[in-house]
């Protein structure tokens, strides 16, 4: 369908927000600029803060703006983010963007596409956070090896007693930091930075 359109408020930001009336729970997008010539990817959020993904077009004609959108059969997302880890999921969202809503935690193995929340901020970045690690920015409209994401992952020598004997049996245990309980295991420990001792391991 065709409409004409014109802004009701001057005085207000001209910027156009947009959703999807048939998918359910749809939130409006943030706002783009539709006075300038442009092609871009405009992204909504719907139920469980999954992403819909539109394809929208501006051109000057005859002093009139038009606005096209369309699907992304033709030209999906511009980006394609890619969890290669096998146990550690990742958090990812566009940087300066205070809406935690928006932010999304990406699985092992998981592959989704992607387009900026914001499209009028400028030198956007994303945003990669991994629990009980670092967060850092990056510049994905540049290609090339970015810096590494970081996080502790402690290997620590247990020993817990045995459920059939009084021996206890000591075992490598390598788990992450904040996960786990501390039960009946012991580990070596360097309180004061020189006797090692072996104590009750303490949750986290």
């Amino acid at each position: 369908s065709v409409t004409s359109y014109s802004w009701s408020r001057v005085d207000l930001d001209q910027l156009l927000c947009i959703r999807i009336e048939e998918i359910p729970h749809c939130r409006w997008s943030s706002g783009f600029r539709i006075n300038q010539d442009g092609s871009f990817h405009v992204t909504m959020r719907g139920a469980s803060d999954l992403s819909y993904f539109v394809r929208v077009e501006v051109t000057l004609i005859d002093a009139t703006y038009h606005v096209v959108i369309s699907g992304t059969a033709r030209v999906p997302p511009p980006f394609k983010i890619e969890n290669l880890s096998q146990s550690i999921p990742v958090t990812f969202f566009q940087k300066n963007i205070p809406d935690v809503s928006k932010r999304r935690e990406l699985k092992p193995s998981q592959t989704v596409p992607y387009a900026w929340d914001d499209t009028i901020l400028k030198e956007p970045k994303l945003l990669l956070a991994v629990a009980d690690g670092e967060q850092r920015a990056y510049d994905i409209e540049t290609k090339g090896e970015k810096e590494p994401l970081k996080y502790e992952n402690y290997i620590y020598i247990a020993a817990e007693r045995s459920k059939s004997s009084n021996v206890r049996s000591v075992r490598a245990t390598q788990r992450r930091l904040g996960h786990g309980s501390a039960s009946d295991e012991f580990v070596l420990d360097v309180p004061q930075g020189k006797a090692v001792l072996f104590k009750r391991r303490e949750p986290n």
